[in-house]
């Protein structure tokens, strides 16, 4: 499982940097093709955690409610809301920072990245069956 941590630790803050230096590009008048993305260190153990047990507890809870794939993939956002919540509420640590984003709610949950965590959740879950068999 250890392996399993730091391979998702890797892909979350690789995804979220790139995410971010996109983000930025599109946002903004001035295209800087440097394209640079950033993201807190502290959200490696966030992400190794996460993907590597958060899954699984998401998998279990919604296979008790609804077998199906689609309603699973629809709920990965607010998983990750839950989570922002639960990190960014009690600790008052701008991990992270979406005040600048139009639907967001006290800087800590982006309503506008919906679409992106749901896609983000997909593509785990679909990497996650090669991952691991290589990591156990």
């Amino acid at each position: 499982m250890i392996a399993s941590i730091f391979l998702y630790a890797a892909i979350g803050i690789t995804v979220e940097i790139v995410f971010n230096a996109f983000r930025i590009y599109f946002s903004k008048n001035d295209r800087d093709l440097s394209l640079k993305g950033s993201a807190s260190i502290w959200m490696l153990p966030i992400y190794g955690f996460g993907l590597t047990y958060g899954l699984d507890f998401i998998f279990y809870t919604m296979s008790l409610i609804s077998g199906g794939s689609l309603l699973r993939w629809v709920s990965y956002p607010f998983w990750v809301w839950a989570a922002e919540l639960i990190i960014g509420l009690p600790t008052k640590r701008k991990l992270w920072d979406y005040s600048d984003i139009k639907y967001n709610w006290k800087g800590v949950i982006s309503f506008q990245h919906y679409p992106a965590w749901m896609l983000f959740g997909i593509a785990i879950e679909t990497l996650r069956p090669y991952t691991d068999g290589i990591l156990l």
